[in-house]
């Protein structure tokens, strides 16, 4: 497996509040995924995305509009990258104006943590986790998540054992994420990942597809530390 990372530099023509610039992202990339059948089936399909985003950068209080801002895109499908690669560089809608495309691949070493940078998303029937579901459950469901992509994306069976060691919350209070008219509560989390290679491998997955539920809006888009 291999995780492809696409750097996009972007024209803002809109102001943009922080809440609202990840669904905007959505719909840009969306709307362009939609200009290719197989990738538009994608989209409305309830099948796991194989890619994840991040928020506009640099961070401010809001966004604004004739500035130039950058964001990224991950994906462990080859193709995808390839389509991304084909025009996305010259991509525009009512918000942005893409300037600039450029990929890489993110070198698989050995990783000693992973941190969301953008809200991680764990829906229940009553909304944020907090108030109806324990903090077990909570991991627990984080896990059960990850491990249906690894055997949905990688197409292998494996023991459902603990990849971390210690899981922190790093924000005080939930965070705010928009998504289609609706607010919905996520956190910011750090993992410290176990060595085994197992472990390793579901780490770099998580770098290709997020962690956690609501990916294709914006959320669990994570950064990471390499051991040593």
């Amino acid at each position: 497996m291999k995780i492809y990372e696409l750097q996009i530099k972007t024209y803002l023509l809109r102001n943009l509040t922080v809440e609202e610039s990840q669904y905007q992202l959505s719909k840009f990339i969306t709307e362009y995924l939609a200009k290719d059948e197989k990738y538009l089936e994608l989209h409305k399909s309830k099948k796991y995305k194989p890619y994840c985003f991040d928020n506009l950068f640099p961070i401010n209080n809001g966004y604004e509009k004739e500035n130039i801002y950058n964001f990224r895109i991950r994906t462990i499908d080859q193709d995808l990258c390839n389509y991304f690669l084909k025009n996305f560089e010259n991509a525009r809608n009512d918000y942005f104006k893409n300037l600039t495309l450029r990929a890489r691949i993110i070198p698989k070493h050995s990783i000693d943590k992973i941190f969301s940078l953008s809200p991680v998303v764990i829906k229940t029937a009553n909304g944020y986790w907090n108030n109806e579901i324990s903090l077990n459950e909570f991991e627990k469901r984080i896990k059960d998540n990850i491990f249906k992509k690894y055997k949905y994306f990688v197409e292998e069976e494996i023991a459902e054992e603990d990849f971390y060691s210690n899981l922190k919350i790093l924000n005080n209070k939930p965070v705010k994420v928009y998504c289609k008219g609706i607010t919905l509560l996520g956190d910011k989390l750090e993992l410290q990942i176990n060595p085994d290679n197992l472990s390793q491998d579901i780490a770099y997955l998580i770098l290709g597809v997020g962690l956690g539920e609501n990916i294709s809006y914006g959320s669990g888009f994570c950064g990471y530390k390499y051991l040593g």
